[in-house]
């Protein structure tokens, strides 16, 4: 819900949500990479260089990551959860600074969603008309994209 979309807004006062008994975000949510959950919870293996590994450093990216510093001065970041389109959006944001190592099929896919947008600057027709799988995040996420 992006606020500035918004038309109209009507308080109801008096109304209000219940929240039922057995609900438990921290439980919906422990596998996610950011507040999209679901799909199946694989080892990611992230190996970023040394210009951006003190941000990789100095947060918490996931409850299960371990970090681990290489010689050159680059950062192995290791996590167990659901491989979702938010951790592809995250992990393509930081372009050539991150190196996919696992599992394969993530490799694969952050990859070919590279290639993609560099071929996207040779290709106009494709950039930005909806002509790349990646055209959306549920897209860019999914296996066969």
């Amino acid at each position: 819900f992006a606020v500035d979309r918004f038309r109209n807004v009507e308080r109801i006062r008096g109304e209000h949500f219940e929240y039922p008994d057995d609900y438990r975000p921290d439980t919906l949510f422990k596998d996610a990479f950011g507040i999209i959950s679901g799909g199946p919870i694989v080892d990611v293996v992230l190996r970023f260089n040394r210009r951006v590994s003190p941000y990789i450093r100095e947060r918490i990216w996931h409850a299960t990551q371990q970090v681990e510093n290489v010689d050159d001065g680059g950062v192995v970041l290791r996590m167990r959860l659901s491989s979702g389109p938010e951790l592809v959006q995250w992990i393509l944001g930081f372009g050539p600074d991150v190196r996919v190592d696992g599992p394969e099929d993530l490799e694969v896919r952050v990859g070919r969603l590279h290639r993609e947008a560099a071929d996207g600057w040779n290709d106009m027709s494709l950039a930005g008309r909806g002509g790349s799988v990646a055209a959306s995040p549920e897209a860019a996420a999914s296996p066969e994209a």
